[in-house]
């Protein structure tokens, strides 16, 4: 699982934000060790929004 930072790291935030953002990214998300915990998450959230159709508009993946 390959995760990017384009979607809301840039805009509003201030460059050295961004820059602390995307080298997060880099080094923790993008690692292969953390893809099946993501995935677990995820997975949990789109349980949750299933549950509760109601609050489903305030979770955007």
């Amino acid at each position: 699982m390959q995760l990017h930072s384009s979607h809301g790291a840039s805009g509003s935030l201030p460059e050295k934000e961004t820059q602390e953002i995307l080298e997060f990214t880099k080094k923790y998300i993008n690692e292969p060790a953390w893809a099946e915990p993501l995935g677990m998450v995820a997975e949990d959230i789109g349980a949750a929004a299933l549950k509760a159709p109601e609050d489903a508009s305030a979770i955007k993946a």
